[in-house]
């Protein structure tokens, strides 16, 4: 029986990991984190690195670890390099990763890490009851639920009878049809990611066609939208 289990281990659940080990409120061997993948932010790094993201859209005080300064800590005593970039200290994606690494080693959460799928939730006993997609049933005082909207991605009608018949969305873990460089592709969707996979695209050489519903928009901090990407 657990004191904490978390359900996902993307940046969310696995941020939220490091604050209870690291804030004292519960030790390692207490903690369960669920996620169907073998090691944390695989979802986040695929993504990231399927935009070509080069540099985080949050400041560097935004990260992992519970010391606000310790992604810039991190950086000076690493010497990376190309580590921040404009204004307000934007981290690039490698470092922003190496030091996730990092921070998730000192809590040793390889301890906690459960491969699997939750498909059971119910209360029973003052307790939460969790059953897995291999039968295993697990026992915690506390649940979070930390799953990614990544992993619950957003189709409209008009798109769904075209899935992996030449429209695919930014999130789908293979991204059929854009492998060979050149050629025609539409962006439908004006968010930030939107706009990182139209700028990857046009680099590897397609031609690109956002479809956006209003003029872009420009903020000075995060603001993640999904995207769909068809090749046409």
């Amino acid at each position: 029986m657990y004191k904490w289990l978390i359900i996902g281990g993307g940046i969310q659940g696995s941020t939220l990991a490091v604050h209870l080990v690291k804030s004292g409120k519960v030790p390692i061997q207490d903690l369960v984190v669920i996620d169907p993948h073998e090691q944390p932010l695989e979802c986040w790094k695929r993504n990231t690195g399927r935009i070509r993201m080069n540099y985080l859209r949050s400041p560097s005080v935004h990260h992992m670890d519970t010391e606000p300064f310790s992604l810039q800590t991190y950086a000076d005593k690493s010497q990376w390099p190309e580590v921040f970039f404009g204004r307000y200290k934007r981290p690039s994606l490698s470092l922003f990763n190496q030091h996730c690494e990092t921070v998730l080693d000192e809590i040793h959460i390889d301890q906690a890490w459960k491969r699997g799928m939750v498909t059971d939730l119910r209360r029973r006993n003052g307790l939460w009851e969790v059953r897995t997609d291999a039968s295993e049933t697990i026992m915690s005082e506390r649940v979070v639920l930390a799953m990614s909207f990544s992993q619950q991605s957003c189709w409209p009608e008009w798109a769904k009878p075209f899935q992996n018949d030449g429209i695919y969305h930014v999130f789908d873990r293979d991204v059929q049809g854009l492998g060979q460089e050149g050629g025609s592709a539409a962006v439908v969707g004006g968010g930030i990611t939107a706009a990182h996979y139209a700028i990857k695209l046009s680099d590897d050489g397609y031609d690109v066609t956002m479809l956006v519903r209003h003029p872009f928009r420009t903020y000075d901090f995060d603001s993640v939208r999904a995207g769909l990407a068809r090749n046409i």
